[in-house]
C-alpha cells in the first residue's frame, strides 16, 4: 500500500437537491462491518418516509481494503457507487457514507442519479477534517500493578490508545498502536521493564 490513505475523526454532514429530490449525506468514521450496520439501521429508522438510504464503506481489514457499496432500490450502479468513486477519489479509509434521498416526483435518470449522488457525498467532504490513516497493531499485555503508570505513559510516547483494560490478580491491559511503531515499543516496554512485562500480538 503506497499511497496515502486519510480518516475522519467525527461525523460530516452535507446535502444536494434536485428537482424537488432531498439528498442528504452522512459521512462517518468507522471501523468495521458492524459499525456500519448500525449507522445504517439508525438512519433507516430515522428517516421511515426516505424513498432510499443509499451508502458506502472502505475500512483497513486484514492487510486490505474492504468496500462496499449497495443502491437500495435505485437502479444498479446509480448511487451506491459514485458514493464509493468518492470516497476513493479522496484517499479515504475506515469511513462510511450514508445518503439518504426524499423523492420530489420527477425522475432524474441514470446519469442524473449519479450526479445527485456524487454531489451529495462530495458536499459532505467539503469541510471535512481529515488525518492521516496508519495501520494499527493490537497488543496485549499483563502486568502487575506497580507498573500500570510507566506503561500509560509508555503507550502514550508511542501514539497508542488503551482499548480496554482489566483488574485482576494482574492487570490486563489491551492497546492499539500504529504497526510501524510497535516493534521499537516492544523492545522498550522489554527493556524498561528489565524483562518483567512482555507484548503478545492480538
Amino acid at each position: 500500500m503506497t499511497e496515502k490513505l486519510f480518516t475522519l475523526s467525527s461525523k460530516y454532514l452535507g446535502e444536494y437537491k434536485e428537482k424537488g429530490s432531498k439528498f442528504i449525506s452522512i459521512i462517518h468514521p468507522i471501523s468495521n462491518l458492524d459499525e456500519y450496520r448500525s449507522h445504517l439501521a439508525h438512519y433507516k429508522a430515522e428517516h421511515p418516509k426516505a424513498n432510499h438510504v443509499c451508502s458506502a464503506y472502505r475500512f483497513h481489514q486484514d492487510d486490505r481494503i474492504d468496500e462496499f457499496a449497495s443502491d437500495d432500490g435505485e437502479p444498479k450502479n446509480s448511487s451506491g457507487q459514485p458514493i464509493l468513486h468518492s470516497l476513493q477519489r479522496n484517499n479515504l479509509i475506515n469511513v462510511a457514507c450514508f445518503v439518504v434521498r426524499y423523492f420530489g416526483g420527477t425522475k432524474l435518470g441514470i446519469s442524473g442519479l449519479i450526479n445527485a449522488y456524487t454531489k451529495s457525498t462530495e458536499n459532505a467532504l467539503i469541510d471535512c477534517k481529515t488525518k492521516l490513516w496508519q495501520p494499527m497493531s493490537q497488543l496485549k499485555i499483563v502486568h502487575d500493578y506497580e507498573h500500570t503508570r510507566f506503561l500509560e505513559s509508555l503507550i502514550s510516547q508511542f501514539d497508542g490508545k488503551i482499548i480496554e483494560q482489566k483488574f485482576t490478580i494482574d492487570v490486563v491491559t489491551i492497546i492499539s498502536l500504529p504497526k510501524s511503531k510497535a516493534e521499537k515499543f516492544d523492545r522498550t516496554l522489554l527493556e524498561k521493564s528489565s524483562g518483567k512485562i512482555v507484548t503478545k500480538y492480538q
